[in-house]
């Protein structure tokens, strides 16, 4: 009995108005976050698109492609998964911010839990990417490692 009221008394959360300006502060830097991402994703796609074309008006079979992977298909590929993955990470941590900012306001607990899950699956998926993208790095670097001692 004893032992119940403990984990109840665990559970059963009160904000006091120092809480409450820490979960706002929370949201809005959020949606700061979230606005100046999706602004810089505009940017990254504006300059790849500027730079694709670039690349083949300046592009002739005897000069070389100065551009990289911007010329390429590949290099579309990668920007275009770039942003698959910007979008949805950003859109949910517009959504945490929004439903964080609405349930401190009305002091829902409902919004703000689903505030503090989609920010919690927004890190989630955040950690994933970082995971993937430093084991193809590591692969990469094996690969090329590898490569270069052959061809030597």
């Amino acid at each position: 009995m004893e032992q119940e009221q403990q984990l109840q008394s665990i559970f059963n959360f009160s904000f006091d108005d120092t809480s409450r300006e820490q979960i706002k502060a929370i949201g809005l830097w959020a949606r700061i976050n979230a606005i100046l991402a999706f602004i810089g994703l505009a940017i990254g796609i504006v300059a790849f698109v500027m730079a694709y074309q670039n690349a083949y008006s300046y592009y002739s079979p005897s000069m070389a492609n100065g551009f990289g992977l911007a010329a390429t298909g590949v290099g579309a590929f990668l920007k275009l998964v770039q942003v698959v993955i910007s979008i949805i990470l950003n859109v949910f941590l517009y959504l945490a911010s929004g439903q964080l900012k609405k349930g401190v306001e009305t002091m829902d607990n409902g919004q703000l839990t689903k505030g503090f899950a989609s920010l919690r699956t927004y890190y989630k998926m955040y950690g994933i990417v970082l995971i993937v993208m430093l084991i193809l790095l590591v692969l990469l670097i094996l690969f090329l490692s590898t490569y270069r001692r052959v061809m030597y």
